[in-house]
């Protein structure tokens, strides 16, 4: 460090007894090792007072953000619907029901096909009740 560079003087304190990485891949590393171990959830984080990486428990909000989310699965082919199709369906008040476009018009399609099917046993039994 140069003499012209200002130095957080906070940085003694915060930093104090804490280990230093200097890639955050080699962070992880060690984050993930010590996850297993504690059984917590340690997570690598740039220290903007020292310019490191240092490992440390997660917050809740970090905890939150790392638990896997499925929601609801599209009821044509029970893959999980893209966010930007929920964010949609949101816009308009409503729930998005399908994955993709494609889904949506083969479900338009097969309810179709149910329709018409009752529609034509609808005239066939009216059809037997005039004769």
């Amino acid at each position: 460090m140069s003499s012209t560079e200002w130095k957080n003087p906070a940085h003694f304190k915060r930093c104090f007894g804490k280990h230093g990485y200097r890639s955050a891949r080699r962070a992880e590393i060690q984050a993930e090792k010590a996850s297993r171990k504690s059984g917590d959830l340690i997570i690598a984080y740039d220290c903007f007072d020292c310019g490191f990486f240092h490992i440390g428990h997660a917050d809740r909000s970090q905890q939150i953000v790392r638990i896997p989310h499925v929601g609801r699965l599209c009821q044509e082919c029970e893959q999980p619907i893209p966010e930007f199709k929920k964010l949609r369906a949101k816009h308009y008040n409503s729930t998005a029901l399908y994955c993709s476009d494609a889904c949506q018009k083969r479900a338009q399609a097969k309810r179709k096909a149910i329709r018409d099917q009752l529609q034509d046993e609808r005239l066939q039994s009216g059809d037997a009740k005039d004769n």
